[in-house]
């Protein structure tokens, strides 16, 4: 099994001798993927919410 550290590293050997850029977009890129996901998840909890709230408001059948 390969640690989330040993993944980093095997990534970080691949970026060794390549121009700093590309480890920054690299790093935009995961910030951003990170913001994304953090948003979707607050987005499906909210519509979620109403789908209970709209159920719970409906008579029962």
């Amino acid at each position: 099994m390969l640690s989330t550290s040993d993944g980093a590293d095997i990534k970080y050997r691949m970026f060794t001798g390549t121009k700093k850029s590309v480890v920054n977009i690299d790093l935009i890129v995961m910030k951003v993927s990170i913001w994304y996901l953090d948003t979707s998840m607050h987005v499906i909890s909210i519509f979620l919410n109403i789908v209970l709230l709209l159920c719970s408001l409906l008579p029962h059948w």
